[in-house]
């Protein structure tokens, strides 16, 4: 028998082609677009309703509507309080909720397919007749500021703050989480005016993936119950301020000072492309190869080797107008520059080196196998439609992703990480005793201390 050599890691085979089947598409009487999948191998649907919007529509002096807005469109309507409608889904054996995130609001739910008929209509009520009740809204500020109390007692918070407002300045993905006076100051008409200057049909997409009824009788229902849809022009239309004038050069390494912290907070960070760039799939494939989870360069390097983390890991957020990549770690107070120069020597090695053909094919392989776990369930193919109808990313994604993630080379990777990866482009953040701190950081560059919170 062949010895094992368990000094290199095993050669990965190709990843084999992934067929996605094809969605129908239709838009009812009032401009809602529709796109359904039938997938009878679970008697199940689930539904996504996706508007662009979410948390950039807050103004920056009043954050927080669009969260509390959608959260709460389950809290009552004229018809039945928050009880009732729990009730309702519960007999039903549905779930359904409504969330806000960057971009988006969204949405989701799913049901057994016996039940959608009665399931589609309390939907329907929540989305198109909610009355955000005074005391559920009390109780849900309440709650959200208790949260947000916890949020702002971690280091780790105050970090992720100087990081989103040093990358995204006046732009609202500054914004990590609304202020606690935001929340306190929110109004009932703030909701109202939000969904509807927000919630207009022509702007939706609705999904649906699952075991569906015939199609003349779900055309028939879609129109009953949401086609019946109306939506005013927004009272005003804000811009908001795009991504720019970030310089890594001219920015200084920020200490948010957190006095007797005995671990500190790091983080590096600059600006990305958005989710529609050339360069996506690229800086996907290197951010997960940098530090992407445990077989990573990150996680090897950084924790195993010189022992200096036990949690290492580097992010790409492609948001619609604009990005982010991140790394992100803790450390020993004692041992940050330490980790700031090993963090910054892996980012060098990607522009220097390239990716050895075995590490590129697990990533690559590992990028695939996770993108086709995603599609195993209703609700999660119906996120990944969802995605494609809202950022008109073409009928074909889905079933070329993974050979396009595959096409990936080590060149085109150099290339990407040259514009992308030079350590000197990242500004750096780091939450801890600065009396610790800035004696080791000093060496690095100019620093400025700050207490959370402050916008220095």
């Amino acid at each position: 028998m062949k010895p094992i050599d368990r000094n290199s890691p095993p050669v990965s085979a190709q990843f084999p082609r992934v067929r996605i089947p094809r969605f129908e598409r239709a838009v009812l009487s009032n401009g809602l677009r529709v796109a359904l999948l039938h997938d009878p191998r679970f008697p199940s649907i689930s539904l996504r309703l996706g508007l662009p919007g979410g948390n950039k529509k807050d103004p920056s002096s009043r954050t927080g509507i669009a969260e509390i807005m959608a959260a709460m469109m389950t809290d009552g309507t004229g018809r039945h309080n928050a009880r009732e409608l729990a009730e309702a889904s519960a007999q039903l054996g549905a779930q359904f909720h409504f969330a806000s995130s960057d971009d988006f609001f969204v949405g989701v739910g799913t049901v057994l397919e016996d039940a959608f008929g009665p399931f589609l209509p309390l939907f329907a009520e929540c989305l198109l007749e909610s009355e955000f009740p005074p005391d559920e809204l009390a109780l849900r500020k309440q709650n959200r500021m208790h949260e947000l109390m916890v949020e702002r007692s971690e280091a780790g918070y105050w970090a992720d703050v100087k990081m989103h407002e040093l990358v995204f300045g006046a732009h609202p993905y500054a914004v990590t989480s609304p202020e606690p006076e935001h929340i306190a100051a929110i109004e009932r008409e703030d909701l109202a005016r939000m969904s509807r200057s927000s919630f207009l049909p022509g702007e939706a997409v609705l999904v649906l993936v699952g075991d569906l009824p015939a199609r003349e009788r779900l055309y028939a229902q879609l129109e009953a119950t949401l086609g019946v849809w109306k939506g005013e022009a927004p009272e005003d239309v804000s811009v908001a301020v795009a991504p720019g004038g970030f310089d890594a050069a001219s920015i200084p390494i920020h200490v948010i000072h957190r006095p007797g912290s005995v671990q500190a907070e790091l983080r590096m960070g600059r600006p990305a492309p958005n989710r529609l760039h050339p360069a996506y799939l690229a800086l996907s494939v290197l951010s997960t190869l940098l530090g992407g989870g445990a077989s990573s360069r990150l996680f090897s390097e950084i924790r195993e080797k010189l022992g200096l983390a036990y949690h290492v890991s580097s992010s790409y957020s492609a948001l619609i107008e604009g990005g982010l990549l991140a790394l992100t770690t803790q450390v020993a107070m004692d041992r940050v520059a330490d980790a700031v120069l090993g963090l910054r020597h892996e980012i060098r090695r990607l522009v220097e080196e390239p990716v050895p053909a075995g590490e590129l094919a697990s990533v690559r392989n590992y990028i695939n196998g996770t993108f086709v776990l995603r599609l195993e369930s209703h609700a999660s193919l119906a996120n990944q439609i969802s995605g494609v109808e809202l950022l008109g990313l073409g009928d074909d994604y889905l079933d070329t992703y993974t050979a396009r993630v595959a096409a990936v080379t080590a060149e085109e990777l150099r290339e990407i990480a040259g514009r992308y990866f030079v350590p000197e482009a990242y500004a750096l953040v780091v939450a801890g005793d600065a009396a610790v701190l800035e004696p080791q950081l000093k060496e690095l560059g100019p620093v400025v201390v700050s207490e959370p919170g402050s916008r220095e």
